[in-house]
């Protein structure tokens, strides 16, 4: 019942956090039917869950009944070129090659023994299903249920309980090797110890290797300077309002001033409107933007010296290449 709730919690808010385990979940289910009919009155509770989900999106999206489950299976499809960093990963990005040699022993020691089988089957059919999902991504560019990054990262969140697995069994069965061993019982127990401490540190160096090791591809990146962080504690001084910038700064513009951005540098209609303004010195193109938009002020790396409709760009702040504007009237 408490995963019941956690589930039905996360579907307004997470979906995704809920969709990916489905696959898992009906293959899991379907190797326990007969307990499914044992405790059909209990498992019919479980409906519940998709049934709020799909209440939950015919209330945000308005889709007619008509057109419903279509337009469900294809929300529910993410291709290629849907994400905003959707880059050919590397596995060896989100986990160690020690972690997945591990990983690897663990699955092989759940599969060789029937009665741990039973009891880690859904330790198994999660990573499973999830890499099943990142295959028919980079083969087909389409992955179902949930975008291709987010298989990638609920892999890795699965990984470290097979990889637990997979160490714990290699202790045991070194440590019966250690104990067939033709020595004092005293000198097996150290060395025994010794060993266990040695594969434990050892283990934990290789996992961590390359922790801080980021992809060329996906490196950190500064969004604010210096001189944009003292140009946005100046607008925090003025009365809120929509603002202009550049798409990189204008991720950092509400969180630190308290105004609306007109548009940030993902997941923004508007980001095509911002790189005209800034990339064109046409000063009808900026007066339509500014009146689309509703600008009260702009944030510039250049000067702008503009005049339209008895409006013009009233300098209020600069420093460097920073240029704070207020679109005022004549």
């Amino acid at each position: 019942l408490i995963s019941l709730a956690i589930m039905i919690f996360l579907l307004p808010i997470h979906a995704i956090s809920v969709l990916f385990a489905v696959p898992a979940v009906v293959i899991y289910l379907g190797c326990h039917y007969q307990y499914l009919r044992k405790e059909a009155k209990f498992f019919s509770v479980l409906s519940l869950i998709p049934l709020a989900g799909v209440l939950f999106y015919k209330y945000i999206t308005g889709v007619p009944w008509n057109n419903f489950f279509t337009r469900l299976l294809t929300d529910l499809q993410f291709y290629r070129g849907w994400g905003v960093l959707e880059i050919d990963n590397s596995f060896l990005e989100i986990y160690s090659w020690f972690g997945y040699v591990l990983a690897a022993a663990g699955v092989i020691f759940i599969l060789l023994n029937s009665e741990k089988l039973k009891n880690y089957l859904a330790y198994l059919l999660w990573p499973a299903t999830v890499l099943g999902g990142i295959v028919i991504y980079k083969l087909f560019g389409v992955s179902f249920l949930v975008p291709y990054q987010r298989n990638l990262y609920y892999l890795a969140i699965s990984l470290p309980i097979l990889s637990g697995l997979g160490l714990y069994f290699s202790l045991d069965i070194i440590k019966v090797q250690i104990n067939r061993l033709n020595l004092n019982s005293q000198f097996k127990k150290y060395l025994s110890n010794a060993t266990t401490v040695l594969l434990v540190v050892v283990s934990a160096v290789l996992a961590f290797q390359s922790y801080y090791k980021i992809p060329q591809q996906i490196n950190l990146y500064q969004a604010v300077s210096e001189n944009d962080y003292q140009a946005l504690f100046f607008l925090a001084k003025l009365p809120p309002a929509k603002i202009i910038a550049p798409p990189l700064l204008s991720s950092a513009i509400f969180p630190l001033t308290r105004h609306e951005p007109v548009g940030k540098l993902v997941f923004s209609s508007a980001q095509q409107d911002i790189n005209n303004f800034f990339l064109s010195a046409d000063c009808l193109l900026k007066r339509d933007v500014i009146t689309k938009y509703e600008v009260k002020y702009v944030l510039s790396p250049y000067p702008i010296s503009c005049v339209y409709n008895h409006r013009y760009f009233k300098l209020l702040y600069q420093a460097g290449s920073d240029y704070v504007y207020e679109i005022v009237v004549k």
